[in-house]
């Protein structure tokens, strides 16, 4: 059976308060990640190539309004990493800095049915336990950010 693609994107959220710490979220029971911390994440596209800058910042920018109530200014992107390793899907990931620009991050959003629902958020520093265990576990995001802020190297 061959696996379907999925091109994804995650956004590391500046505190405007303490630029150390960023937004994390935590995904619902229902998600492959149940109960698991990480970034505020989406798909983009399932097929080949990679969408352009543009088109990563425009759904960051959309996805950030439809789950988390906030509007951001998106930088550049932090870095990106490919793996075959899910069952059901490889992903490609790229992570990019944002910075809050308005609103207070809410996970009680009225959020599309196709799209994940998050069930908690809170600031953090680079270095915390849930977003290093998450990593370790698979999620390709927390993986990327870590090893851009230079938390933890996962190819030795």
């Amino acid at each position: 059976m061959e696996k379907s693609l999925k091109i994804s994107f995650a956004y590391a959220v500046h505190n405007p308060e303490n630029s150390e710490e960023f937004l994390i979220i935590e995904r619902p029971a229902r998600d492959e990640g149940p109960g698991v911390w990480g970034l505020p994440a989406g798909t983009i596209s399932h097929e080949w190539p990679v969408p352009s800058e543009e088109d990563y910042k425009h759904a960051i920018r959309e996805s950030s309004r439809e789950k988390l109530g906030i509007e951001v200014e998106v930088g550049h992107a932090l870095g990106e990493d490919f793996t075959d390793k899910r069952k059901r899907y490889d992903l490609h990931m790229t992570v990019y800095e944002a910075f809050l620009l308005s609103g207070t991050p809410n996970v009680n959003q009225d959020v599309p049915k196709d799209k994940t629902k998050y069930v908690g958020w809170k600031w953090s520093l680079a270095r915390n336990k849930d977003l290093i265990e998450s990593a370790r576990a698979g999620g390709l995001c927390c993986k990327v950010f870590l090893e851009t802020y230079g938390v933890i190297n996962f190819s030795n």
